[in-house]
C-alpha cells in the first residue's frame, strides 16, 4: 500500500509557525476568512524566509502555492480530495492543532463529485460509510497525498480557530519524499 503521509523533521518549526501566525493576523483577508484561502506565496516567503529554507533541505523543488486553512472552533473540515495538479503537498501546523486530527478515508465505493460552493474541491458521495484508514494529530509538518480523501476533525476542547498552512511545489509528485 502507498504511504499517505510522512512527518518532516525541521529545525525551526516553532519559529516558522509563529511567523506564519503573525503573517495571518496582519492580513485581514486571511485572518477574517474561514476555510481555505490562497495566499500570495512570494509575500509569505518574504515574511517567513525560514519556511523556504527549511523545506529546501528536504524537498528539492520551488514553492509555488501557499494556502491558509482557518477552521472555526467546533467545526470540522469537510472530507474531500484536493483539486489541482499537486499530488502531494506539505501541511504545516500554525496554531491550535493539538488534539485535532487530519483523517484519511477509503471512499468505500462512493463516487467522487465536485463540491458546489465557495471552495473548489472533490467530495465523496455518502451512499456508503467512508472507512477511516489513518488519523494523524498534526503536531509537525507533513507531506501528504492530496488525492486520498481527508478532512480535519477539530479538537472539541479548543475554543480558538485552528490554523494550518498548505504548501505546494513546482514538482507536484513528492512520492520520493514519502518513500524515503
Amino acid at each position: 500500500m502507498r504511504r499517505i503521509y510522512k512527518f518532516l523533521d525541521v529545525d525551526q518549526q516553532q519559529l516558522i509557525s509563529d511567523k506564519l501566525y503573525q503573517y495571518v493576523t496582519e492580513n485581514s483577508e486571511l485572518f477574517n476568512r474561514w476555510g481555505w484561502t490562497t495566499a500570495n506565496a512570494e509575500s509569505v516567503l518574504d515574511f517567513v524566509p525560514e519556511l523556504e529554507e527549511e523545506l529546501a533541505k528536504v524537498i528539492k523543488s520551488k514553492i509555488n502555492m501557499i494556502t491558509i486553512l482557518r477552521w472555526e472552533p467546533l467545526v470540522n473540515g469537510p472530507v474531500h480530495l484536493d483539486t489541482g495538479k499537486h499530488i502531494h503537498r506539505v501541511l504545516w501546523p500554525v496554531i491550535n492543532c493539538a488534539g485535532s486530527y487530519t483523517k484519511f478515508y477509503d471512499t468505500n465505493g462512493n463516487k467522487i463529485r465536485r463540491h458546489q460552493g465557495r471552495e473548489s474541491y472533490l467530495e465523496p458521495e455518502r451512499k456508503f460509510p467512508l472507512k477511516e484508514i489513518e488519523s494523524i494529530e498534526l503536531l509537525r509538518p507533513m507531506v501528504f497525498n492530496t488525492k486520498i480523501c481527508h478532512g480535519a476533525v477539530i479538537n472539541p476542547k479548543c475554543l480558538e480557530p485552528r490554523i494550518t498552512c498548505t504548501i505546494g511545489f513546482e514538482k507536484q509528485n513528492l512520492e520520493d519524499i514519502l518513500m524515503a
